[in-house]
């Protein structure tokens, strides 16, 4: 057990350059996790006729993998508070590993209950990779490096879907079930393969903590913390972290349901399924990229959490009607436009609202405040998935468009009454010195 003694605040604040090693481990898990989530989804034209089920049933795939995440979400962060980074990595790796097993004997069509199971594997182990990263970044990264640090984590679940969005073109020559097969066999040995690699480094390459600490406010974290700061329920009181909680779940179910559902979106509107399907999703989640390259920094050198909040969050509203009034109009070159700014905006708001959660709710554990938050958000596409998908079969996908508007625009509601109390760095920033 970990006591504030293993942190004694020093004068001294310095990095290692080992911490870019261990962030690229970390994402390497992070990503093949993901993969898991929407790998099914992506081609549900495809699992459809080969399980004989529908889009709706298909797209409880990526649903039941947000709701393993949230049964996780409590115990992944007890151990990492108890045990570490390095020993909640291990769990992590090995329930990543799993879930890719298991996905090895779903190729029998009467299996598809096994492949929902091994989906719900891989969401437990998302809070024991994903909740890692702001834990990281407050222990070996330096506090105007800490967003960049949750904004690099976090895009790896968008590469994991812009991966998963290759699939349908891989698939496209797959036109006897037997084909199907191999394919999928061939897809679930690999990412095994992958997952017993992650495991492996982490093993060799992943350490608790540096021999120093990185940032005044982790020196100042054991400190400044009362007694009860650890207590869910104490966090539970904070209404700012109410508020921007309740912004980052309609974001994130958009952004989610978005991923998963542009299949089934285009096989309405489209006879050449597989290019735009493909074309579209790679830009979706390939916008992240540079999201992480333009939000972070300028977030990290100004601190401008309210102007920067509200002008993304209002952009991504923007960016996501007209995606819908392109994809309408079956303008081919506006629909990979407006999903890549979609997609842009939306993942530069949640890096934002997620390092705002951070700095409110200072000195409080971010990886249990951040993965609550997260686990939770990821909750309501489990049924709000599978019901927008319900809408576009049976009223078509005017009105589907309009839900997921709506639930963007909710989300803006919340921040109008957010107290933008800096905690994390206005501690990191105070001159009073450590020790006497």
């Amino acid at each position: 057990m970990r006591t504030s003694k293993d942190y004694i605040a020093t004068a001294n604040v310095g990095v290692t350059s080992k911490r870019y090693l261990m962030l690229g481990i970390l994402c390497l898990i992070n990503l093949t996790d993901a993969i898991q989530f929407l790998e099914y989804s992506s081609i549900a034209n495809l699992v459809t006729n080969y399980y004989q089920v529908s889009f709706s049933t298909v797209s409880l795939t990526a649903a039941i993998a947000n709701v393993g995440s949230v049964v996780s979400v409590y115990p992944a962060a007890k151990i990492l508070e108890a045990y570490g980074m390095r020993f909640t990595l291990v769990i992590g790796s090995a329930i990543v590993i799993l879930a890719a097993v298991l996905k090895c004997f779903v190729v029998n069509k009467s299996l598809f209950a096994l492949i929902l199971f091994a989906q719900f594997v891989a969401g437990v182990a998302f809070n024991f990779c994903f909740n890692v990263a702001p834990y990281m970044a407050a222990k070996w990264f330096r506090n105007n490096e800490a967003s960049l640090v949750i904004g690099i984590s976090s895009c790896m679940g968008n590469l994991a879907c812009s991966t998963c969005y290759i699939l349908p073109s891989l698939f496209e020559q797959a036109k006897t079930d037997i084909q199907l097969a191999n394919g999928l066999s061939y897809l679930s040995i690999t990412m095994a393969v992958v997952s017993t690699i992650c495991f492996f480094l982490v093993i060799v390459y992943i350490e608790e903590k540096p021999r120093q600490v990185a940032n005044n406010a982790e020196s100042r974290r054991f400190q400044n913390r009362e007694s009860d700061t650890n207590s869910i329920l104490n966090l539970l009181k904070n209404k700012n972290f109410i508020l921007v909680s309740l912004s980052l779940i309609c974001v994130l179910t958009v952004k989610v349901s978005l991923n998963i559902l542009f299949n089934q979106i285009f096989f309405e509107l489209f006879t050449d399924l597989a290019k735009i399907t493909t074309i579209s999703g790679i830009l979706y989640n390939v916008s992240t990229i540079f999201a992480t390259i333009i939000f972070p920094p300028i977030l990290d050198r100004t601190k401008r959490f309210r102007l920067l909040t509200y002008s993304t969050h209002l952009a991504a509203l923007m960016a996501a009607i007209l995606f819908f009034i392109a994809s309408r109009l079956r303008i081919t070159f506006f629909i990979y436009l407006t999903a890549f700014l979609c997609g842009l905006f939306l993942f530069g708001q949640q890096v934002f609202l997620m390092d705002l959660i951070v700095e409110l709710t200072y000195p409080f554990p971010e990886s249990t405040s951040v993965g609550l938050v997260v686990s939770i958000s990821y909750l309501p596409s489990f049924g709000y998935t599978p019901f927008v998908s319900f809408i576009m079969e049976k009223f078509g996908i005017l009105y589907a468009f309009l839900l997921l508007t709506m639930t963007l625009f909710l989300g803006f509601v919340p921040l109008l009454f957010v107290s933008f109390q800096l905690r994390r760095n206005q501690a990191e920033n105070e001159t009073i010195p450590l020790i006497e």
